[in-house]
C-alpha cells in the first residue's frame, strides 16, 4: 500500500506541476497503472505462498495428530496385552509427537495470523487499484479537457473583429451620407415643383379674375365696341359648340 501511495503521490504532482511536453500524462498514467496491476500480481504470488505454507502446516499436524491417536490406541492394546514393554516404547513415541504436535500448533497459529492479514492487505490493494483506475479515468478526461480548453484559447486569442467592425462602420457611414444627400436632393426637388406649381395656381387664379371682369365690363356695356363685338362673337361660338 505504501508503494502504491508513493507512486500515485509522484504522478499528481506531475500532473499538477505541468507535465513535461514530451511526455504524455495518459500514457504516464496507463503505465502506471499498469505498475500497480504488476504488484498486486506480486503481492497476491506471496499471498498464495503463505496461504500454502499455512495449509501445508495443518496438514502436518492433523498428520501428526493422527499419529498421536494411533499410538495411543496402540500402547492401549499392548497394555491389554500385558506388554508393558511395548507399551512404554509407544507412549515414549507418542511423547515426541506431542512436542511436535505442539511445535507445529505454534507455528500453524502464525501462519493463520500471517494469512489472514495477507488477505486483508490483498484485498486493501485491489480496492487500491480499483480506486486509481478510477481517478486515472477522471484525470484523463480532465487532461482531455483541458488540452480542448487550450487550443480554443489559442484560436480564439488570433480571432479579432476589429477590422471588420471598422469596415461595416465605414460602409454605414457613407450608406447614411449618401441616404442624407438622396433625402436633400429630394426635399429640393420637391421645393421645386411646390413653386412652380403655387405660380401655376397664381396664374390660372389671375386668368380667372381677368375673365370674370371682362364678363362683367361687357355686362354692364363698359367695353369698346371691337372688344363687344369680339366677346359677342365668342359667346356665339360658344353656344354653337
Amino acid at each position: 500500500m505504501g508503494l502504491f501511495s508513493r507512486i500515485w503521490r509522484v504522478i499528481r504532482g506531475w500532473l499538477l506541476l505541468g507535465v513535461e511536453k514530451a511526455e504524455d500524462p495518459e500514457i504516464v498514467l496507463t503505465e502506471a497503472k499498469e505498475a500497480m496491476e504488476r504488484e498486486l500480481a506480486k503481492a497476491k504470488e506471496s499471498a498464495v505462498t503463505a496461504i500454502a505454507q499455512r495449509n501445508r502446516l495443518r496438514q502436518m499436524l492433523a498428520d501428526e495428530q493422527k499419529q498421536l491417536a494411533d499410538l495411543e490406541a496402540k500402547a492401549r492394546a499392548a497394555v491389554r496385552a500385558g506388554d508393558d514393554e511395548l507399551a512404554r516404547a509407544l507412549l515414549v513415541e507418542k511423547a515426541n509427537h506431542d512436542k511436535t504436535v505442539e511445535s507445529l500448533g505454534t507455528q500453524l497459529a502464525a501462519a493463520e495470523q500471517s494469512a489472514a492479514s495477507v488477505k486483508e492487505s490483498i484485498r486493501a490493494l485491489e480496492a487500491q487499484v480499483r480506486e486509481r483506475a478510477a481517478e486515472r479515468l477522471r484525470l484523463i478526461a480532465g487532461w482531455k479537457q483541458a488540452q480542448i480548453q487550450e487550443q480554443l484559447n489559442k484560436a480564439l486569442s488570433g480571432v479579432s473583429f476589429d477590422d471588420h467592425v471598422q469596415a461595416f462602420e465605414r460602409a454605414s457611414t457613407k450608406i447614411q451620407e449618401l441616404q442624407a444627400k438622396a433625402d436633400a436632393r429630394l426635399e429640393v426637388g420637391q421645393s421645386d415643383l411646390t413653386t412652380r406649381l403655387s405660380k401655376l395656381q397664381t396664374t390660372v387664379v389671375q386668368q380667372q379674375a381677368d375673365d370674370q371682369l371682362q364678363a362683367l365690363k361687357q355686362e354692364m356695356g363698359m367695353l369698346p365696341p371691337a372688344e363687344q363685338k369680339i366677346e359677342e362673337e365668342e359667346v356665339v361660338r360658344i353656344i354653337e359648340v
